[in-house]
C-alpha cells in the first residue's frame, strides 16, 4: 500500500511540474511575440532575462526536489521525491513561478505589471512579522509584565 501512495505522489509531482513548465513557456511565448511586434527598452529585456533565469532556477530546484529514486539493480521505486503539495518552502517556490510567469505575461500588455513581483517580498515580510517578530514581542511583553508584578509584591 505504501508503494501505491508513492506512485500516486510521483504522478502528482509530474503533473504539477508540467503545469509549472507550461506557465513558464506561455509567458515566454507571449513575451517573445511582443518582441517580434515592436521595439522595447533595454530595461525590459533585462527584466525578462533576469525573470527567466529566476524562473528556470526555481523550476530546476523543484524538479530536483520531486525527483524519484529508483533501485539500480531492480528498477523499483525507492522514494517518490518530496511532495510538492506540502506547505512550506516548496509551495512558496511554486508561488514564485506563478507570480513570475504572470508578471512576465502581463508585462506584454503594460510594463508596470513587473511590479507584481513586489508581492513576493511583501508576503515574506507579512509572514516574518506574523511568525517571528510578533511572537517575540508578545513574549517580551509577558516577561516584562511578570517582572513588574514581582516588583510590586
Amino acid at each position: 500500500m505504501a508503494k501505491a501512495s508513492a506512485k500516486h505522489r510521483l504522478v502528482q509531482n509530474r503533473q504539477r511540474l508540467q503545469v509549472l513548465l507550461v506557465c513558464i513557456a506561455v509567458a515566454d511565448l507571449l513575451y517573445l511575440l511582443r518582441v517580434v511586434r515592436r521595439w522595447f527598452p533595454f530595461w525590459e529585456v533585462l527584466l525578462m532575462a533576469l525573470n527567466n533565469l529566476a524562473l528556470w532556477l526555481v523550476y530546476h530546484s523543484l524538479r530536483q526536489a520531486a525527483a524519484p529514486e529508483y533501485d539500480a539493480a531492480s528498477g523499483a521505486l525507492l522514494h517518490a521525491g518530496h511532495d510538492l503539495r506540502t506547505p512550506g518552502l516548496l509551495e512558496y517556490a511554486q508561488d514564485v513561478v506563478y507570480v513570475g510567469s504572470a508578471a512576465q505575461a502581463l508585462a506584454t500588455l503594460w510594463p508596470w505589471f513587473w511590479l507584481l513581483y513586489a508581492a513576493v517580498p511583501l508576503y515574506a515580510l507579512v509572514q516574518l512579522c506574523r511568525y517571528v517578530l510578533r511572537p517575540r514581542r508578545e513574549a517580551s511583553h509577558r516577561k516584562s509584565g511578570r517582572e513588574a508584578r514581582r516588583a510590586l509584591h
